[in-house]
Parts: C-alpha cells; structure tokens; sequence
C-alpha cells in the first residue's frame, strides 16, 4: 500500500480548512478530519506517510477560561 497521503487532523477548523483548500489545489492526496470524524482514521492511516494535527479543544478552553501558550501543558 502506498503512503503518499497526508492525513490532516482538525481539517475543518479555521486554519486546517484553509490548508485542506491548499492540498485539494496543489493535488495532494489527503484524508480531511473534522471534529465528527474520528471513525475514518481507521481507513485514513494506513495510506498516510505525513500527519498534520491541528485539532484542538480551544472553545472549551476559552470558556473555561484557561489561558494557555505553545508551551504550556493543559490538565
């Protein structure tokens, strides 16, 4: 099986939807995951040679009010 696929993680966020635009125009074969989607990484891996996580849980730490920074560690 080849690997030539990226897998991105959090690709339909602010900034993960902006890059997924990016790969579909460079034609760069990518698996696409949203919050909903955890069941597809099952299937997305194994053709994935490159991971770009940009998922994160920023509306439950802004609501709890938690500031935080790139080198910060959440609870």
């Amino acid at each position: 099986m080849s690997r030539d696929g990226v897998l991105l993680l959090g690709g339909t966020g602010f900034i993960g939807s902006a890059l997924a635009e990016r790969l579909k125009r460079e034609n760069i074969a990518a698996h696409i995951v949203g919050r909903n989607d955890g069941d597809l990484l099952e299937t997305a891996i194994p053709g994935c040679g490159t991971v770009i996580h940009l998922a994160s849980a920023t509306t439950r730490v802004l609501q709890q009010g938690i500031q935080t920074s790139s080198a910060a560690t959440l609870p």
